[in-house]
């Protein structure tokens, strides 16, 4: 909006839809002298294929069965609502499910499948054609996402892998002990390779996390306050030290997000020419945290707290003159200890460490869709494919798929 201009209803919708969805059949001009069932409407009006667009989808129902009221001036909650409806159309024209013809919402219990993997699940992690699984006993096996079938298993020399991750062509491992282990997921299964242990890189064991940021794969525990940062195409990192433990890691293409155990999110930039990433802005989150695995869905952080049960989501600002926001913080029913969050294109899935109980909120307006209980003993990792939700049980030997 500019200057001191007035944003009508017609318009907004009109300029909303026609970026966001696609032609809409109803573009062509009812044949009547009205626009579809609103009288205050004519047919001739440039607005009236939006208009008809936006019914049909429920963004919105007019004023009255009859009336539309084009030229009311729109607020900007309303304008709000409207947007949001309008983006949720668009996630879900645009859904791989919907795609492949399997519109069902993923939280409904009756959708899941378990497989046995013979060991506890620390970690899931999918790269759109496989599922690569950390297992408590040492091992990490390749599975086709699917159907699910075990097509390839590594075996660790020493240690178990806690948290993977698939950056630059590699896959990356951390173990129980902070080494950084490594092998090529396109060649025959091998011992992966150590590339780092804690002497070298500062980061003791614990809760790890490993995030990646395009050029440089960054590693951290919530037992210390160090971060090892380190390019693949190097020979060595540099271990940074921070005001806090770490609790989590994200990465939202621009900065890398930093969860430390006082409760702030530290937004960084990755490090360029040799310089160490710069903290650019902190969040200070209300409550206690602890760590956990985040998930940024494109416009926003999901951070799970188990020690609470809490849930904040943090939305990164787009512009640099004003600060990134808290737009959600909520307890999380049902779900004991939320340690885990994913994100599938749509939707946002918790799990809980304690119980097993997943909850299901949807992107767009943040508003909690349903809990279940997933199958799981206890959840520490879950993963999409943009098709199905996949989940670990750590405390079992299966997981399940949504």
């Amino acid at each position: 909006m500019c200057g001191r201009s007035k944003v009508t209803i017609a318009w907004l919708l009109g300029a909303a839809i026609w970026r966001l969805l696609p032609a809409p059949a109803s573009r062509v001009l009812a044949q009547s002298a009205i626009c579809g069932q609103f009288a205050d409407v004519p047919s001739s009006s440039v607005f009236c294929p939006y208009i008809l667009e936006a019914f049909v989808t429920g963004i919105t129902q007019g004023t009255s069965p009859s009336t539309f009221a084009p030229d009311d001036v729109v607020s900007r909650d309303q304008a709000a609502t409207l947007l949001a409806r309008t983006m949720d159309q668009t996630l879900s024209r645009a859904a791989v499910r919907i795609a492949i013809a399997k519109p069902w919402n993923p939280g409904s219990p009756a959708g899941g499948i378990a497989t046995d993997v013979g060991g506890p699940v620390n970690d899931i992690i999918a790269d759109a054609t496989y599922l690569w699984i950390a297992r408590g006993d040492g091992k990490v096996l390749k599975l086709n996402a699917a159907d699910r079938r075990l097509l390839e298993t590594w075996t660790l020399s020493s240690g178990s892998p806690q948290k993977l991750g698939m950056f630059a062509g590699q896959m990356w491992i951390l173990d129980e002990q902070a080494r950084l282990q490594t092998f090529n997921p396109s060649s025959a299964p091998t011992s992966p390779v150590t590339l780092f242990t804690s002497a070298a890189t500062g980061v003791i064991g614990g809760d790890l996390t490993l995030a990646f940021d395009g050029a440089n794969v960054w590693m951290a525990s919530s037992f210390g306050p160090k971060i090892f940062i380190y390019p693949p195409l190097g020979s060595s990192g540099t271990t940074i030290t921070v005001g806090a433990n770490v609790d989590g890691m994200i990465f939202d293409g621009t900065y890398m997000w930093v969860l430390l155990a006082d409760s702030t999110l530290v937004k960084m930039s990755p490090p360029a020419q040799g310089a160490p990433p710069a903290a650019a802005e902190t969040v200070v989150l209300p409550g206690a945290v602890n760590d956990c695995r985040m998930v940024y869905d494109g416009s926003n952080i999901w951070v799970p707290v188990s020690v609470t049960g809490t849930l904040y989501v943090v939305r990164p600002s787009l512009n640099q003159m004003s600060p990134s926001l808290i737009v959600q913080s909520q307890a999380i029913p049902d779900v004991a200890q939320p340690f885990v969050a994913a994100f599938d294109g749509e939707h946002v899935l918790i799990g809980g460490s304690a119980n097993g109980a997943v909850a299901l909120y949807q992107a767009t307006n943040l508003s909690l869709i349903g809990t279940f209980p997933s199958g799981a003993i206890g959840v520490r990792s879950i993963a999409s494919d943009g098709r199905t939700f996949s989940l670990g049980d750590y405390l079992g030997t299966r997981f399940y798929q949504f």
